[in-house]
């Protein structure tokens, strides 16, 4: 009877551990890269919002050197998009409506710009800024991956936890 309340308390703390996780994990930015040839590539951001509030700025950052030429960043409509230089050239989109709701996906929005870097060479993801309504604020690194990392996180997560459950059935058995 005792090790069915362990288990019990054992699922109830993993279950808010996990919750606890996924109100971190604000916001997933991946991006697809187009070879427009001849040194031109075009990258695509699809931002999905993982936060409790609406997602209303979005900045991706590219170094400042003569590897990338931003050339050309198009107005996503509802959000306005503009260079920022300084040590990194930054593309910004900020929301002039409501924002991106809660898990709630949107894409367009598109850069295009020149590499000079390794012959043959792929650009490397940027660093990510996020902000939401209720002035919270995350970053990251952009991925080209598309597999949900809230499901890997989850699945790896729970897989100790099953193990020990057998443990724990296994002893009381015996």
């Amino acid at each position: 009877m005792l090790s069915k309340t362990r288990i019990k308390l054992m699922l109830a703390v993993v279950g808010m551990v996990m919750t606890c996780l996924a109100e971190m994990a604000s916001a997933s930015v991946v991006f697809k890269a187009t070879d427009l040839t001849g040194g031109d590539w075009q990258y695509e951001y699809i931002i999905t919002n993982e936060y409790s509030e609406n997602l209303v700025h979005f900045d991706a950052a590219f170094p400042t050197s003569t590897d990338f030429v931003l050339y050309d960043a198009p107005s996503k409509v509802g959000w306005t998009i503009e260079n920022v230089f300084g040590a990194y050239t930054y593309i910004a989109a900020a929301d002039v409506g409501g924002g991106i709701a809660p898990g709630a996906t949107e894409g367009g929005f598109v850069v295009s710009f020149t590499y000079s870097g390794l012959p043959g060479g792929v650009p490397a993801p940027q660093a990510y800024n996020v902000a939401y309504a209720d002035s919270t604020t995350g970053s990251g690194i952009t991925t080209e991956a598309v597999p949900e990392p809230g499901t890997w996180l989850l699945l790896t997560l729970s897989l100790p936890l099953v193990a020990g459950c057998r443990q724990l059935l296994k002893r009381n058995a015996a």
